[in-house]
């Protein structure tokens, strides 16, 4: 069975973040910022689980909104920290500091499997916008966070990257 994937564009600088349904199980990729569409869809989901292709204050803004029992936050080892530190997630420096009110419920490493019902994305880790950057592979769809832009590179200039 092929994913339905939804694109929502969140937040003050346009944040990708991805419902991506499969039989009713969803994973939610990169809530960058509390956003109505994106609320109303969710809560239309089994969702099983939350993940950031990286820590940046863009890419985690929206997340508290879907904490709850059953739906772990998932992020590269290396971006952890970026969940609960303001100086890690960079948004001390562009928003005011922000902060998820706990870190991850657990990390993910390369090469690792992602399932959630009949979704299954293999784990990549795409160091270089940020140390822990991940990119989730699987049904032709690659979701890699801000490592590659339309047209471009991703940023590697920020700090970490």
């Amino acid at each position: 069975m092929q994913p339905e994937v939804r694109r929502f564009v969140v937040g003050p600088i346009q944040t990708n973040a991805y419902l991506v349904t499969c039989a009713g199980d969803a994973l939610l990729i990169d809530p960058g910022a509390p956003d109505p569409a994106l609320a109303a869809a969710v809560a239309g989901a089994a969702l099983r689980a939350v993940v950031f292709t990286h820590g940046h204050y863009d890419h985690i803004a929206g997340a508290e909104a879907f904490r709850g029992p059953g739906v772990p936050f998932l992020i590269g080892a290396a971006d952890a920290a970026c969940l609960t530190d303001p100086a890690r997630n960079l948004s001390h420096l562009v928003t005011g500091p922000m902060a998820l009110a706990a870190g991850p419920d657990r990390t993910l490493a390369d090469g690792e499997t992602l399932e959630a019902g009949c979704l299954r994305f293999t784990v990549l880790a795409v160091p270089g916008h940020s140390p822990g950057s991940i990119a989730p592979y699987g049904h032709g769809m690659v979701f890699g966070g801000d490592v590659l832009f339309d047209g471009s590179i991703g940023r590697t200039d920020l700090p970490g990257g």
